[in-house]
């Protein structure tokens, strides 16, 4: 069964959609999570330490291109259409995730993972966009919600994934693998086919981008969700950044930190099984608000925990309280991705762009804040980091409203 075009695009199963929407986002994720587990052996190898930079510039570089790759690919869709511009993405990943694996120094890691995170900025933010054509409204929240649970089994996986090749090669290893599951995605990409319709297909020039950005400026909605979506992308991306160094340094247990990872992302995906029942239940918007609210008291919990522990409350306190704040992330993603995307009909890529932009470009400047503000010994900076990001998306959620 192929997705081609148009109408007949619309009629493929849900299941085949989010089979597609799932992997390329996995694929996406295993730049960032396979290599977590390798943090030590790259620091050893090229030396990150002896600069004075931290390791989770590792993760930070490879956010930072694909928030400056987000920028790109969504006009581009808008024009030439998803899988063009999807199997253009990917290549620019296979060559990026190819000169990490061959980098002599700590500067060409840092290059080749910024050059590889622009090419899976592709799948990351057009993912949305093919997920847009095909559906809307409530539907679109479930297959997004549904595609959000499969890819949150990656935080799960893709660290024992990383050990397990460490045990059989090196890090680079691990890149070379990204490379393979890169081609693997566009040889996916190939065989399901066009999404978008053909009469959707949008010029690339100034007027048209400005047109589609004046759409997007003019719907509270989709701008407060996107701003939504850049506060919560944050403080997710502090915890992927932080939780290896934390669990290793902080508390002394590098043992521990794939099994920590493994049970925070088992309860992100466990989470989602709520979504369908809150969103039918109360509506969107309503989920929108409640959580982030909710989201803002955990975190401000956190600030409490971390205090009266002198900056490092036991460990098993620490998880189970960052399993509950990633819990609830993992459950705004979908329902923000859903608000912001929505209402934008034709201009959805740009759309879909200009999110992904909002979480990975000043989502990981923030969390590279809140890294650099990192204590040697506590871990306070956490938690309170995400009760100031809570409170700017919920900010942005009630400007949202229509």
């Amino acid at each position: 069964m192929t997705a081609t075009t148009g109408r007949s695009a619309r009629q493929q199963s849900e299941r085949i959609t989010i089979a597609l929407v799932a992997g390329l986002a996995i694929v996406m994720a295993f730049g960032v999570e396979a290599s977590l587990p390798a943090f030590d052996d790259i620091d050893t190898d090229l030396g990150l330490a002896a600069r004075r930079w931290p390791t989770s510039l590792i993760v930070t570089s490879f956010l930072a291109g694909m928030g400056v790759g987000t920028l790109l690919w969504g006009p581009l869709a808008d024009r030439f259409g998803r899988r063009n511009t999807l199997l253009a993405g990917l290549t620019i990943g296979v060559i990026g995730a190819l000169a990490t694996t061959a980098a002599p120094d700590a500067s060409t890691l840092l290059a080749a993972r910024a050059v590889w995170g622009v090419g899976a900025a592709a799948p990351a933010s057009l993912r949305n966009a093919i997920a847009r054509d095909l559906f809307r409204g409530e539907q679109l929240a479930r297959v997004a919600t549904i595609a959000s649970a499969v890819f949150l089994i990656g935080p799960v996986l893709m660290p024992l994934v990383g050990e397990a090749i460490l045990l059989v090669g090196t890090w680079r290893t691990i890149m070379a693998v990204g490379a393979g599951l890169l081609l693997a995605a566009a040889a996916a990409t190939i065989w399901f086919g066009e999404t978008m319709e053909p009469t959707h297909r949008r010029p690339l020039d100034p007027t048209s981008q400005l047109a589609a950005l004046r759409a997007i400026g003019a719907s509270r909605t989709a701008l407060g969700a996107m701003v939504a979506a850049m506060f919560l992308g944050g403080a997710f991306f502090h915890y992927l950044g932080s939780a290896q160094p934390i669990v290793a340094d902080r508390y002394g247990r590098p043992e521990w930190f794939a099994l920590v990872f493994a049970i925070s992302g088992l309860v992100m995906s466990a989470s989602l099984v709520v979504n369908r029942w809150l969103i039918d239940r109360f509506g969107i918007r309503a989920v929108a608000l409640g959580g982030t609210s909710t989201f803002v008291g955990v975190a401000m919990i956190g600030v409490a925990l971390a205090l009266a522990g002198g900056g490092l409350p036991p460990l098993w306190l620490w998880v189970v309280w960052v399993c509950v704040a990633n819990g609830l992330n993992s459950i705004l993603s979908p329902i923000t991705m859903t608000l912001a995307l929505d209402p934008l009909g034709e201009h959805a890529g740009t759309g879909a762009s200009l999110l992904g932009f909002a979480q990975l470009g000043p989502g990981a400047i923030l969390a590279a804040a809140l890294d650099g503000l990192l204590g040697d010994t506590s871990i306070t900076v956490m938690p309170l980091g995400m009760t100031v990001y809570g409170l700017g998306a919920l900010t942005a959620l009630r400007y949202a409203r229509p």
